[in-house]
Order: C-alpha cells, then sequence, then structure tokens
C-alpha cells in the first residue's frame, strides 16, 4: 500500500513525531478504517492523537481535529461491534475528545458542532430524545459562533 510506504520514508527522513509523519499516519489510518481494519486503524489514530499533542499541544486545531476523529471512529466501532450499545460508544468517543472541544468555540466551532452533532445522533439512536435536542442546539450554536479559518489555523487539508 503506497499509503505505508510514504508513512515508512516519512517516519525514516523527517523522524517519528514531525507534523507531515503525523499527517501521513493519519491517512493510513483513514485507510485502514475503510478497509474494515478497525484496530489498526484505532491504534494509528490514538498514535496521531498522542503525537500532535505531544508536539504541537493539546489545543491545537490539528491536534483537536484528531480526537474528534478518533472520537467518530469509536463511536461507529460501538456501532458496528455493539450494536444497542451506543450510549457505550459515545461514552468512549467522548473519553478520546475530552474536555479539548469545550474550551474556545470561536477556534473550534466547526469541529465542535461535528462533535455535538455525532452526540445527538448516537443519543436519538439510544432513544434518548431530550438529551440530542440538548446537543443538536449545541451544535447550532457552535456552528453559529464560527469564524472562517485563519491562515495559522488552517489545516491545509490535512486528515483526521
Amino acid at each position: 500500500m503506497l499509503q505505508k510506504r510514504v508513512l515508512t520514508d516519512r517516519e525514516r527522513i523527517l523522524g517519528h513525531n514531525h507534523p507531515d509523519t503525523l499527517t501521513s499516519r493519519a491517512n493510513l489510518a483513514v485507510s485502514y478504517w475503510q478497509a474494515g481494519r478497525t484496530d489498526g486503524a484505532l491504534d494509528l489514530l490514538r498514535s496521531v492523537v498522542e503525537g500532535r499533542a505531544r508536539v504541537l499541544g493539546s489545543v491545537h486545531p490539528d491536534t483537536v481535529m484528531s480526537r474528534a476523529g478518533l472520537a467518530a471512529v469509536l463511536t461507529l466501532r460501538g456501532r458496528a461491534v455493539m450494536p444497542g450499545d451506543t450510549v457505550g460508544a459515545w461514552r468512549d468517543a467522548a473519553g478520546a475528545v475530552g474536555p479539548y472541544l469545550s474550551g474556545d468555540p470561536a477556534t473550534y466551532g466547526p469541529v465542535l458542532a461535528e462533535a455535538y452533532g455525532l452526540a445527538a445522533a448516537v443519543l436519538d439512536a439510544d432513544g434518548q430524545p431530550e438529551a440530542a435536542a440538548d446537543f443538536r442546539s449545541r451544535a447550532l450554536q457552535a456552528a453559529g459562533t464560527a469564524l472562517p479559518p485563519q491562515p495559522d489555523h488552517d489545516t491545509g487539508g490535512r486528515s483526521l
């Protein structure tokens, strides 16, 4: 697989913690997820989150986006592997995101909106419409407070 070779080359040339290496690792994780290699995808995504937090800081937009991506995969995995346990899946996802999405709606509005929308969908599926409505309201509020991306916060097309 070409993405695995790119990651190997970037690790060798740039090092394991270089931002471009972490982006390659995230891209490989997406490919693994799409190919049904859930455990491999989760391992890579956890590594990306840890690496970006270490290199860029825990509140950097790339780190936050990685946490949101990990939360989404954990939730989707929970729905696929543990049908009927959407609350457990959301707990896993919320644990991955932690407090990082609640700090600055002006910077993280789109990420917050996506995370809150995901929570609403999971709570709806679990038969908790009132809690889901609260999260939908939070999603709308977060989307409404979002500022356009600033040049220093732009992810440059990087994934998860």
